[in-house]
């Protein structure tokens, strides 16, 4: 007797949801800097956490220059360059201090930032992966994750609409940064991130009343100038 077989919607739509072993892997990635990013930040200052990240785009183009042989652009290798320059300026004076949990902050930041050049490096090795499912797969392991390590105790009201929030922008600029990986070198789609670094300080006003200093408005008008200039 012939098992059933599934009519051609059927197969096209779990054609469309498999991700297969390279997403998985681009999944658990893109977990895995999710995973730690907020014990970064809450382990050292935003500062310490952006200079780490403005790595990025070195590590992804060192990374896709090993699995796909991509040479960058010169254009992008001195935007790259830039944009570092550019976060450095952003965050003088808030590396420092020296203690045991802010170094444990930049391992920590060091570790996201990795796993982030990894993401965009599998995005542009597997460029046919359906992002959505990918997407899923990651937010589930981080629901696991978070049922694993969850104080023992119920959130209040405000608390959990901060997290429906939270969740929803960060799935959003994931499958974003993602796909956006799949369509681009690596190496740019990596510089064109970096502008979201510059941004955090003026978050932190907007949020919190904290004025940026003139550091980071100068550093963050070099950052921007850098990814301007790469993507013209």
């Amino acid at each position: 007797m012939r098992p059933p077989t599934l009519p051609g919607s059927g197969r096209r739509l779990l054609a469309g949801i498999r991700v297969g072993w390279g997403g998985l892997l681009l999944a658990t990635l893109s977990t895995t800097a999710t995973a730690l990013y907020i014990p970064a930040l809450q382990s050292t200052s935003v500062a310490n956490v952006v200079v780490v990240y403005a790595t990025a785009p070195f590590l992804t183009t060192g990374l896709a220059w090993l699995v796909l042989r991509e040479r960058p652009a010169r254009r992008t290798l001195a935007a790259a360059t830039g944009a570092v320059v550019g976060v450095a300026m952003t965050a003088a004076g808030g590396i420092g201090g020296g203690s045991a949990q802010a170094a444990r902050g930049l391992a920590l930041a060091a570790g996201m930032t990795l796993a982030l050049a990894g993401v965009a490096v599998c995005g542009r090795r597997f460029r046919t992966i359906s992002q959505v499912p990918a997407t899923a797969v990651s937010a589930l392991q981080l629901a696991v994750l978070g049922l694993l390590l969850a104080p023992d105790r119920w959130l209040d009201t405000r608390s959990l609409a901060i997290l429906a929030v939270f969740g929803t922008v960060q799935a959003l600029s994931l499958a974003c940064y993602v796909e956006g990986a799949r369509l681009l070198p690596a190496s740019r789609a990596a510089v064109l991130s970096t502008a979201d670094v510059p941004l955090a300080p003026l978050w932190v006003w907007a949020a919190f009343g904290e004025v940026p200093a003139g550091a980071s408005v100068a550093g963050g008008l070099v950052v921007l100038a850098a990814v301007l200039w790469d993507a013209r």
